[in-house]
């Protein structure tokens, strides 16, 4: 089973998908923040916008690195980027993150309803977590 069978993620997103981020988004966004440089990153351009320059200076690697980084967190709607003539300015886009945190809580909210349609893993199809899951063939305790 992949990671996005075994997260509930089988269905692509709708585009704009009501009651939140769509899985394929939220994958994304975790890929994005999974590395401790793009963390980093995304910390120093919370606080401030940032030119890469001196994001650059700042993380300690060279130009095309931070760029890539940047690049993905761009992708994953992260952060935003403004263009000032030939330089760029980074800052945190705060509906981005927002989205992070409320896709994640919804997905492990253990104060879900069983069959309201939220957000888990189920053979099913119904997206809700199970009381129990199937491990191994002795009693777990």
């Amino acid at each position: 089973m992949s990671l996005r069978e075994d997260v509930g993620m089988r269905r692509p997103p709708t585009s704009g998908a009501p009651g939140g981020l769509g899985p394929e988004k939220l994958l994304e966004q975790l890929k994005a923040v999974s590395d401790a440089t793009r963390l980093r990153i995304l910390a120093l351009v919370a606080r401030e916008e940032m030119c890469v320059c001196h994001i650059v200076r700042a993380v300690g690697l060279a130009q095309p690195t931070v760029s890539l980084h940047l690049g993905k967190l761009k992708r994953a709607g992260l952060i935003e980027e403004r263009r000032a003539g030939k330089w760029a300015y980074y800052k945190v886009n705060p509906v981005g993150v927002e989205e992070l945190g409320r896709g994640l809580a919804e997905r492990l909210s253990p104060t879900l309803p069983a069959g309201s349609g939220g957000p888990g893993r189920t053979g099913s199809g119904t997206g809700q977590v199970p009381d129990t899951l199937p491990c191994c063939d002795h009693e777990c305790g």
